[in-house]
């Protein structure tokens, strides 16, 4: 954990990032303690948004337009290694919450191998995820409720929803149906993510262990907000 900030000030995040390690662990069947990554995660946190745009501009050779609209950004390469870059910025609830959705991000791709979870599901758990563990921060609520104000104007999540990288506002909608599977069956949906990373397509591991299909899971999540009717495109 390399930093620019006061020294007081970290042990309260790495608890976060110790607890973030052990609700996931439970979800998937890894005993606590047990060390998923390749050696140590690496953290670069720094106070202000300049310091991190710079640091992804020269070391991570990033964008700084892109960079710019970013809070934190999980680096995972393809040997294993994950470097987590973020700012804290002027509010620390916000940073905890963004400092343990982007490390669930590289949880997702250490863990048992580097198969791909779609963007729907990985950004659904890393959002999930920080709002059990940051439980000052009220972002994923409000992106939730964002996510149904939107869905009462228009009906329609959009067929990119399940199918590339997921919109901003589709996070309130990943977390809840992520939410929901897991108080539904917690064992059926660390089931499911095992045989994601075993190399089994999603929406067939998802028949596989909830018996349902991506259309039925849209259909359950629209009757969970009171909108029955809503549909992909």
């Amino acid at each position: 954990f390399f930093t620019d900030m006061p020294a007081a000030h970290i042990a309260g995040y790495v608890a976060q990032l110790d607890n973030m390690n052990v609700e996931l662990g439970k979800q998937f069947g890894v005993p606590q303690g047990e060390n998923i990554w390749r050696g140590k995660a690496v953290f670069i946190v720094f106070v202000n948004q300049a310091s991190f745009v710079h640091f992804e501009s020269k070391f991570m050779k990033l964008d700084r337009a892109a960079t710019n609209r970013k809070h934190g950004i999980c680096h995972q390469s393809g040997n294993g290694n994950v470097i987590v870059a973020c700012f804290r910025g002027d509010d620390p609830r916000l940073f905890a919450q963004v400092l343990v959705h982007e490390t669930t991000h590289g949880y997702l791709h250490r863990f048992k191998s580097s198969a791909r979870i779609p963007s729907w599901l990985n950004e659904g758990i890393a959002e999930w995820v920080s709002a059990v563990v940051v439980r000052s921060s009220r972002v994923p609520q409000k992106r939730q409720q964002e996510a149904v104000l939107r869905l009462k104007q228009t009906g329609v999540i959009g067929q990119s929803f399940f199918e590339k990288k997921i919109e901003a506002w589709h996070y309130g909608v990943a977390s809840k149906i992520i939410d929901s599977l897991i108080k539904a069956n917690p064992r059926a949906f660390g089931s499911w993510i095992v045989s994601i990373k075993e190399g089994i397509d999603w929406s067939e591991g998802l028949r596989r262990t909830f018996g349902i299909t991506p259309g039925q899971l849209i259909q359950a999540y629209g009757r969970s907000i009171g909108l029955p009717m809503i549909r992909l495109q």
